[in-house]
């Protein structure tokens, strides 16, 4: 007689084994690896393309400092399966548990245009643009860390963010920005869902 099948228990295995790879649980896994390649931008809400350009950055950590894809994920605030499923399962090679970037997607990426793509907070939200000044990219880290911590009215992140008032910085295009520090206006921002806790990096990926 045939031994009868303990799917509870073949479940709960499957549960053990994605969360020791980085994800949430089998269907997690399961959902970002049938993402064979990155989504296009036209494919993403605003909210998701945030998310998707956090996967990139945490690739590039990856890359530049050594660090396995849940190490950089946690660094930057993700999940090594929402990594996966913005960027796609054919972006990365297996070495044993560990979720390698393949030569040709970080060449891709290193070639996709100057400077570090970010999103920066603007009047009407949040937008898309490069950044080629290390200095600028880690400035405009601290800048949106005050921002979070003022929108949670952090004193010590609101004198932070007042530091930053009537100042601009340049793009790697030599467009110019500004400073958001009206504390109106981000909560405005952020009750109509333009930004949102998750959206900021905590460091930009430097």
């Amino acid at each position: 007689m045939a031994r009868k099948r303990n799917y509870s228990k073949e479940y709960q295995r499957r549960n053990a084994l994605a969360r020791a790879q980085g994800f949430t649980g089998y269907a997690a896994r399961r959902t970002a690896l049938e993402r064979k390649t990155p989504f296009s931008k036209q494919e993403l809400t605003p909210r998701q393309q945030v998310r998707q350009q956090k996967a990139f950055q945490v690739v590039r950590t990856m890359t530049e400092k050594g660090l396995s894809l849940t190490q950089a994920a946690k660094k930057h605030g993700t999940t090594p399966g929402t990594v996966i499923r913005y960027i796609g399962q054919d972006q990365f090679r297996r070495e044993g548990r560990r979720w390698i970037p393949t030569q040709a997607f970080r060449r891709s990426r290193k070639l996709a245009g100057k400077g570090e793509k970010v999103f920066i907070l603007t009047e009407n939200g949040m937008t898309e643009v490069s950044i080629s000044d290390p200095r600028t990219l880690s400035k405009y880290g601290r800048y949106l860390n005050a921002v979070k911590g003022s929108l949670r009215n952090y004193p010590e992140s609101m004198q932070e963010l007042a530091t930053f008032e009537g100042k601009t910085f340049i793009d790697a295009k030599g467009n110019k920005y500004p400073y958001i520090t009206d504390r109106k206006l981000l909560s405005h921002l952020y009750d109509d869902g333009k930004i949102e806790m998750e959206d900021f990096y905590a460091e930009l990926g430097r």
